[in-house]
């Protein structure tokens, strides 16, 4: 599944009232599950309709990454958002929105290890949601 970049004040303020967190090493991680949009009491029904885009809620994930400047410099910091992108990526996520925050401890961990890191955090934010990463918030 491919990630999309997060927009929207918004969608931000839920990441920050909303989100669960959790931090494994430098990586913190936020995550509010995609909510199935449900039609407004006053539509009349209609015949179901069978396409793909409809039966499907909001599978998308959105991620934003927050490497700032204690990470180290530019070179470096963008260094670590690759990185991070590269393994949000490759990693299984629950649609939804996330915030991955990297500490500066993050600049001198190896790819592997920050892939350990941010993959734990991520799971660990998804089951803090509840099942499916659909549960309270």
């Amino acid at each position: 599944m491919a990630i999309q970049r997060l927009r929207g004040r918004e969608r931000f303020a839920a990441l920050r009232s909303e989100g669960r967190r959790a931090r494994n090493g430098p990586i913190l991680v936020r995550f509010v599950p995609a909510i199935a949009p449900t039609p407004a009491p006053s539509e009349p029904a209609r015949e179901p309709d069978r396409s793909a885009a409809s039966r499907a809620p909001d599978r998308h994930v959105y991620v934003a990454f927050a490497v700032g400047r204690p990470v180290g410099g530019a070179v470096v910091r963008n260094r670590v958002r690759r990185r991070l992108r590269s393994i949000v990526a490759g990693a299984n996520t629950a649609p939804g929105d996330y915030l991955v925050q990297a500490r500066p401890d993050a600049a001198t961990l190896s790819y592997d290890g920050l892939r350990h890191c941010t993959v734990s955090a991520i799971e660990s934010a998804v089951a803090a949601s509840g099942p499916n990463g659909a549960g309270p918030r």
